[in-house]
């Protein structure tokens, strides 16, 4: 079995917290694809030489309530057991999370790899002159009134340049900085980031429109990626629990 463990599990709200650390490591992974971990207490220190004690603590610590957690679901729990009331196995909460967040060296990896096509691609094309502010004025002819109407259409016209030279297109080779990936990650870790971040750039290339900041544009997009994703399937758009992904991916049983 095989999970992945970010190295914000030390830095995160379980901090300082040995005991729920290290059996969140195990829990991550020992349970299958859905998040179902089927071990009693006994049976999970016996897997990982934890001593009981601490596997008994990890597993209490784990199951309570976390206002500082990045997750709201089940008001921040990391695990849920399988039947109310019962020690004899549990969910991980986020397991779909963590299986399928990129590393980030992989993230970093492909968006090298599609910044070297991308500019590949480029060569072959031929540079676009861009329209500046001073080339505006200058279709101005010799032969303009300096009337009182003129000077106001000029004023209304600068003002409007000003504002449209804030503003430009999404860069030929703009990629999100590192800043922006530990972002994604930490705030929307369902969101797979290079995929939208390919949608992000087809889409804004073919569009042509300007913006202010294309960071901000970005994570916006990330925003609206995640809201779009947790809708479900069914076309409710409520979001399914852990244990309704649960039930779901095993034909509808009820623990």
């Amino acid at each position: 079995m095989y999970g992945k463990v970010f190295q914000t599990i030390f830095t995160g709200s379980l901090y300082g917290q040995y005991e729920a650390t290290v059996v969140m490591m195990a829990c991550i992974v020992l349970s299958d694809r859905d998040g179902v971990l089927d071990y009693t207490p006994e049976a999970l220190a016996g897997a990982t030489g934890f001593p009981l004690d601490v596997v008994k603590e990890g597993l209490r610590q784990l199951q309570q309530p976390d206002p500082n957690s990045r997750s709201e679901e089940y008001e921040g729990r990391r695990i849920v057991p399988l039947e109310d009331g019962k020690q004899n196995g549990w969910i991980v909460v986020n397991k779909a999370e963590y299986r399928d967040t990129k590393d980030i060296e992989d993230v970093r990896e492909q968006w090298r790899d599609r910044q070297q096509r991308s500019r590949e691609k480029k060569r072959c094309h031929a540079d676009v002159t861009h329209v500046t502010l001073g080339h505006a004025r200058s279709r101005h002819t010799d032969t303009d009134k300096d009337t009182d109407t003129d000077k106001d259409k000029d004023t209304n016209e600068e003002k409007r340049e000003r504002k449209n030279a804030a503003k430009r297109r999404l860069p030929a080779h703009w990629e999100p900085t590192e800043t922006l990936i530990e972002w994604g990650r930490g705030k929307h870790p369902s969101v797979d980031l290079f995929k939208e971040t390919e949608k992000f750039k087809d889409h804004w290339e073919a569009n042509g429109e300007v913006r202010a900041s294309w960071d901000a544009t970005w994570r916006n997009w990330i925003r609206r990626a995640e809201e779009y994703g947790e809708k479900d399937r069914s076309g409710s758009g409520r979001r399914l629990s852990a244990v309704e992904r649960v039930q779901q991916a095993t034909g509808g049983a009820r623990f």
